[in-house]
């Protein structure tokens, strides 16, 4: 005979702290009143409704995100780096060009 236990909880997280409840009820009222202070706020930007496995998939999206995210910004620094360089390249050219003509057409 199989036996199934449903069970459900909360789980509520920051980056500084994370808190686990068994259902809304046992939530503490000042936890409720900062939870519904922050997604009435501008500075809300996702809210996470989900079963452990769904959890888990999203973490991995997040991983997924931030390793896509730190790439791009490595190609943006690369091409900052050159675009500098091609910049340094110019100003030399530039100038060596300037001594050049100084040099050959300058006063005597």
């Amino acid at each position: 005979m199989n036996r199934v236990l449903k069970t459900s909880s909360i789980r509520i997280a920051t980056a500084r702290k994370e808190a686990y409840f068994r259902s809304v009820e046992e939530l503490p009222s000042e936890l409720k009143k900062e939870i519904k202070k922050a997604l009435e706020g501008p500075d809300t930007e996702t809210l996470y409704i989900a079963n452990q496995a769904a959890y888990e998939r999203i973490e991995e999206l997040t991983w997924e995100r931030q390793d896509s995210e730190s790439a791009v910004e490595e190609k943006q620094i690369f091409h900052r780096k050159r675009q500098a360089l091609a910049t340094l390249g110019v100003v030399l050219s530039a100038a060596a060009l300037t001594w050049v003509v100084l040099t050959l057409f300058g006063k005597p």
